[in-house]
């Protein structure tokens, strides 16, 4: 967080011009693209462990019918994903205090109607600007990184219990890298991965015009 925070300003950038982005807006830009594979490796490294191999799990389970044992497992994944957001936003907002402007709305409308550059060069894309807030859009982008996660640990938890406590991380681990190991360009209609459902950007890509309705 501290080293994206350090070079959002050099990053956010348009034909050598660099909006002064608010703090939520800073933040939206970060969670629709930066944080994903970094924050995505430490998760997967953080719920490798599905359930945990600890005397405490074999206790509850012989106080709890399975199913509410099972609950609990999917209540803990829920919670390690919502904390993982929350760790991150919480301390990128730390981070990148100092390097935010004062102010409210979209700082790069105000750009776009002096003619700095144009409509399609925005780093926020329009139909964001036009629909939201940048602490609404904050909340936007933190669903589909939220449910990535939390689809994620469910995932792992399921191989655990089917005798496969290996699988789980190893798919993760091969997904998060497919778009860089494997020649997604050779593909016509693209790559079918689980990365492409991890952050909005992923999912509204290619849709123009549809952004919403795609989502």
């Amino acid at each position: 967080c501290l080293l994206q925070a350090i070079n959002s300003p050099a990053e956010h950038q348009v034909n050598g011009l660099s909006p002064a982005f608010t703090l939520p807006e800073m933040l939206f830009l970060r969670m629709t693209e930066g944080f994903f594979i970094m924050a995505s490796l430490l998760f997967l490294v953080m719920v490798s462990e599905l359930p945990r191999r600890i005397n405490y799990q074999s206790s509850m389970l012989m106080r709890a019918s399975r199913g509410r044992w099972l609950l609990s497992q999917a209540l803990y994944c829920l919670w390690m994903a919502a904390a993982m957001v929350a760790a991150l936003v919480i301390l990128y907002c730390l981070f990148a205090l100092p390097y935010a402007a004062p102010g409210g709305g979209w700082a790069e409308d105000v750009l776009i109607q002096a003619e700095a550059y144009a409509e399609y060069e925005a780093l926020v894309p329009t139909y964001i600007r036009q629909g939201f807030s940048p602490w609404g859009a904050c909340l936007l982008a933190a669903g589909p990184m939220f449910l990535f996660w939390f689809v994620m640990a469910l995932v792992i938890l399921l191989f655990s219990l089917l005798g496969a406590p290996m699988l789980g991380p190893l798919f993760y681990g091969t997904a998060l890298f497919a778009p860089v190991t494997i020649l997604v360009e050779a593909f016509q209609n693209g790559f079918p991965s689980p990365i492409n459902y991890s952050t909005l950007s992923n999912i509204v890509y290619r849709f123009r015009g549809e952004e919403i309705a795609r989502l």
